[in-house]
């Protein structure tokens, strides 16, 4: 019903009135009410049911300017039809121009906040209009605080009492309006000065079953993103772990048909490549399977001698036995990426590649001569008549039979 709406979900409101849309025309008594959170627009004399002028109907429907100044932070928009309801959500912000920090609902994509952790390290400082909740956590625990209320001035930062620790990232998470996607991290070193932030303070790859405790130690090369060298013989499997006892671990659910659709290039092109895909904490997720290419692997879908044969003829696809692969993982997003270091050997010697290209070259060469001979000979066969003992040009041999044939008659 709704194919466009001003603000867009989610974004920020700059406007004095909304703007919805239509996919086909919609007369006044087809549209009953709008809302903003638990108030009806014509309360406010911002809509009335005489909004389309037009008696067959009208595609686009547009409130008068809110005589009510809307509070910042989170404000839930619903559009009711005689059918049906349309829902959306948009922000406003209620910063001043002097505030230059970092609000997690007013900017939810910057989710790094610099002056988080205080130079003591005793306090955070957050801004997040909207909210009333929050919970904290030192990236070296697994498990947040208790959800806590808490107000949250408007148009400046509020301060915690909260120990943290020099070089350990500290996460903020905030509850608006029955979202809890709203996060912010940060970090000092034990001068004072930011460094990165990430979910959680180590990280390691680890493989399974015996090689369990052949632990891969990632470094934290930039926020949220950990980075750690792997050599791949073959395939490898492994997990991402955050703790030693394994109290979480990250693994893949990704399929085949799945990696495909996210690679096509749609909007956006998410995902370039192989050497791209998506990690999973879920409890069944399976281990991320590496080749010697640096490429991920995935299985077919459910079916197990699916998964296995179409693994068996991924490897086929690398030319390699054995490389150094960088195995990078975004901790917050679960995105995955992979890169080539070193190849370090041919699944063949070059020594044997070298032997079969050379029989490959004079085999195919020496079939090359005699298949030449054979034809030559042939057409040389064909060419020539035997008469006597003594060869004879077929066309002129013909020609001189009957010619003597001739003379006899006469």
């Amino acid at each position: 019903m709704v194919e466009e709406v001003r603000p867009a979900h989610d974004a920020l409101y700059e406007d004095s009135s909304l703007y919805f849309r239509f996919d086909q025309k919609m007369k006044n008594d087809e549209v009953t009410k709008i809302m903003i959170d638990y108030t009806d627009l014509r309360e406010h004399g911002s809509w009335d049911e005489s909004w389309c002028t037009d008696e067959s109907g009208c595609f686009e429907l547009q409130t008068k300017p809110l005589r009510e100044k809307l509070s910042p932070g989170i404000h839930n928009v619903a559009l009711h039809f005689r059918t049906g309801v349309f829902r959306s959500r948009f922000r406003v912000s209620g910063r001043d121009a002097e505030f230059n920090g970092v609000d997690a609902v007013i900017d939810p994509l910057q989710s790094i906040d610099p002056n988080l952790v205080a130079i003591d390290f005793k306090s955070l400082t957050f801004s997040a209009v909207g909210a009333t909740f929050v919970r904290m956590r030192n990236a070296d625990k697994y498990s947040w605080s208790e959800w806590e209320r808490w107000e949250f001035p408007l148009e400046k930062t509020t301060t915690k009492a909260w120990e943290s620790t020099p070089g350990v990232p500290v996460l903020a998470q905030f509850w608006v309006a029955g979202s809890t996607g709203y996060l912010v991290g940060g970090c000092r070193d034990k001068e004072g000065n930011p460094c990165n932030t990430a979910f959680y303070n180590t990280m390691s790859m680890r493989g399974v079953d015996d090689e369990w405790n052949d632990k891969i130690r990632m470094e934290l090369v930039e926020p949220w993103t950990w980075a750690g060298d792997a050599v791949v013989d073959g395939v490898k499997e492994l997990f991402f772990v955050p703790f030693d006892d394994g109290s979480a671990r990250f693994g893949t659910i990704m399929t085949l048909p799945l990696q495909r659709a996210m690679m096509k290039k749609t909007a956006g092109e998410a995902w370039p490549d192989h050497h791209t895909t998506l990690a999973s904490g879920a409890e069944w997720a399976q281990p991320l399977r590496v080749d010697a290419c640096c490429n991920v692997e995935h299985s077919i879908g459910d079916v197990p001698g699916y998964e296995k044969e179409t693994m068996e003829s991924h490897e086929g696809m690398c030319w390699w036995q054995k490389s150094t692969c960088r195995i990078m993982f975004n901790d917050r997003t679960y995105q995955v990426r992979l890169e080539v270091v070193k190849h370090l050997e041919h699944k063949w010697p070059v020594w044997k590649i070298i032997v079969v290209s050379l029989a490959c070259v004079l085999g195919g060469g020496g079939l090359a001569y005699l298949a030449w001979r054979y034809c030559s000979r042939r057409r040389s066969e064909k060419r020539e008549v035997s008469s006597g003992g003594q060869p004879l040009q077929e066309a002129g041999g013909i020609e001189m039979e009957a010619q003597g044939t001739s003379a006899q008659e006469q």
